[in-house]
């Protein structure tokens, strides 16, 4: 019983601890230690439940594995989903103030969404934790993509009326954000306003196109020019 909190108290260790000291020093080779370490504590508390295994019947060690299970490694397992979560949600949240770099960020995610897999996270477990980050990534495209607007604008002669079409244009499309509540217009919304709008290019296309990629398979592509956004 004291090998699973021992264990689960390892869990939230590496959803938490690694994430802060890369956001802190910017310097994901340091998390990558403390999550080893937290790697070490999880590993020494499957070092009984691993001896039991071979000294005795493997089936009887499974039945008294399933008859210690209680409420408390649930609630714990609970709570390293929503330190995942807050974890996650923290991390995005830096992205809009400045601070660490977004390939810092990217790079913290994966090495935290892999923690979660290793520790034996469900789909639906991931999905939850996963969900304020896939938010957040949604707001960037919809930055990216209102950047290019903006240099559209810019493009015109100072003054102009095509210079305030324009800018209505980029007050419009930003006026499709939800950002209290984390909610980028979908690719089809931003696609079909710019395009009756008149200014959607290929620049543009492309950039709807990656960021309806990312939600059907949760893959940044072009992560070179994402990283600058």
């Amino acid at each position: 019983m004291e090998n699973k909190i021992l264990f689960w108290v390892g869990v939230i260790f590496i959803l938490t601890v690694p994430i802060y000291i890369g956001i802190k020093l910017e310097n994901v080779k340091v998390s990558i230690i403390s999550a080893i370490c937290a790697g070490f504590i999880i590993f020494v508390s499957k070092m009984g439940i691993l001896t039991e295994i071979s000294l005795g019947p493997l089936k009887g060690k499974m039945q008294e594995t399933i008859q210690e299970a209680n409420a408390t490694i649930e609630q714990l397992k609970t709570i390293s989903v929503a330190s995942a979560k807050v974890t996650l949600t923290s991390l995005m949240a830096g992205g809009f103030g400045g601070g660490t770099s977004l390939q810092t960020k990217l790079d913290l995610h994966d090495e935290l969404v892999e923690s979660l897999k290793n520790v034996g996270f469900s789909e639906q477990e991931l999905n939850q934790a996963d969900e304020p980050w896939k938010q957040g990534i949604g707001l960037i495209y919809h930055r990216a993509i209102k950047n290019i607007v903006y240099k559209k604008r810019n493009l015109e002669p100072s003054g102009s009326q095509s210079s305030a079409n324009i800018q209505a244009i980029y007050e419009k499309f930003n006026e499709l954000l939800d950002f209290d509540n984390w909610q980028a217009p979908s690719p089809n919304e931003m696609k079909n306003f710019l395009e009756n709008e008149g200014v959607l290019n290929k620049e543009i296309g492309d950039w709807i196109n990656d960021y309806q990629n990312f939600l059907d398979t949760g893959e940044i592509r072009r992560r070179d020019l994402f990283i600058k956004q």
